[in-house]
């Protein structure tokens, strides 16, 4: 993922790239449905507290989603122990913004899979109003609709829930 500015309308975005020569060294078709399911139930979930995809853009040798811009994940910020981490109002915040998330994602009947410090991104400028989020939910790499029902375990083993972990439905 890449920061980067629109120079024509001076406005940041953030793209994901994916190398098509790396993804055809695996299983290609896997992949490509994966990224069409991922880009279908961001667009479905559109929401102010989601990373949204603004448009698909396709090269010679990539796929990029230019998505929502942040500045940084919650993993990130962990590392460098930001100041304001300590201010009960932005944990309330933050958590507020997570709760608004799934309910956008329970409503479309979404199932994320890998919910984690990593996969939440932070927006600086907002992180001194209440107007708007300072938070978004993304890394929908392993999103699923609740009618898919699968046992598959994927996402991140730290992170993953008791019953995916003891292997249970």
């Amino acid at each position: 993922i890449y920061r980067a500015k629109k120079i024509k309308d001076n406005i940041k975005v953030c793209l994901k790239v994916f190398d098509k020569h790396i993804l055809q060294k695996g299983d290609y078709d896997f992949f490509l449905e994966r990224i069409k399911r991922e880009e279908e139930i961001v667009k479905l979930c559109k929401s102010e507290f989601i990373v949204n995809i603004l448009r698909k853009l396709e090269t010679l040798n990539n796929l990029i989603f230019e998505m929502d811009y942040w500045d940084s994940n919650f993993e990130e910020i962990i590392k460098k122990k930001g100041g304001f981490l300590n201010r009960a109002f932005f944990y309330q915040k933050i958590f507020w913004e997570i709760l608004n998330a799934l309910k956008v994602l329970n409503k479309n009947q979404v199932i994320h899979r890998d919910i984690k410090p990593s996969n939440l991104f932070f927006i600086a400028d907002n992180l001194a109003t209440i107007q708007k989020p300072c938070v978004k939910l993304g890394g929908f790499d392993y999103a699923i609709y609740t009618k898919d029902n699968t046992s598959e375990s994927v996402g991140s083993y730290f992170y993953a829930a008791p019953e995916i972990i003891k292997n249970l439905e």
